[in-house]
């Protein structure tokens, strides 16, 4: 799923016609600046909010706990054991839930049961198949996508009146008028702008993942 929607954008913007083909800029490169900007923010989060899957391995040295390191744990496909020794080539053994390991999705961790003792320790000694993400979006992304791709289509209609030798003169979205230098007005492009380094700053470790133990 993208972080935000052309429609989010639109309204937004409180434009009166939707993207298209023919609008500028145009639906597909609209949908191009929500890719970037959802790239952008897991930059900003050191995390991926989307729902995805994961193959991960693991080293083991006796402990009872595997931590994933992407979070919110969605579901655990798999939990595997890898029954040669080091510098072999693998050969995996898959373990039962419930028997050999519970799944903690709040702390994002799967708890190894009483045959923790049985396993050699390693590299590579287990390896966890899961999916991870938000399945809700949390709203302050979605906020902060809608307002990036906003600013990149008024900074692109901007551009577009300078490079048009129209400077000075004014530029709609929908029922907007910008008009340079001194009114969408500027206070309410200032204040976007704003409003993104706000939700940004935020973002910077505001997801941080909790471990326990």
């Amino acid at each position: 799923m993208g972080y935000t929607t052309a429609s989010l954008v639109e309204s937004s913007l409180r434009a009166t016609a939707s993207f298209s083909s023919s609008t500028t800029p145009t639906l597909e490169t609209v949908n191009g600046w929500i890719e970037e900007v959802d790239s952008h923010i897991d930059g900003l989060a050191n995390r991926v909010f989307d729902v995805k899957g994961y193959s991960e391995l693991f080293h083991f040295g006796g402990e009872a706990y595997l931590f994933v390191r992407n979070t919110p744990l969605v579901d655990v496909t798999s939990v595997e054991y890898n029954i040669s020794s080091d510098g072999t080539a693998p050969s995996w053994v898959t373990l039962t839930e419930n028997v050999d390991y519970i799944v903690d999705s709040v702390k994002g961790m799967i708890v190894l049961l009483s045959t923790v003792r049985s396993y050699s320790q390693g590299y590579n000694k287990f390896r966890v198949i899961y999916t991870a993400g938000y399945t809700v979006l949390p709203p302050r992304v979605r906020m902060l996508a809608t307002k990036l791709v906003a600013l990149r289509v008024l900074d692109s209609l901007i551009y577009s009146n300078v490079n048009s030798r129209n400077d000075g003169g004014s530029v709609s979205v929908g029922d907007i008028r910008i008009v340079e230098p001194s009114s969408y007005g500027v206070g309410s492009y200032k204040q976007l702008q704003s409003d993104i380094a706000s939700l940004e700053d935020g973002l910077v470790g505001g997801f941080r993942v909790l471990r326990y133990g």
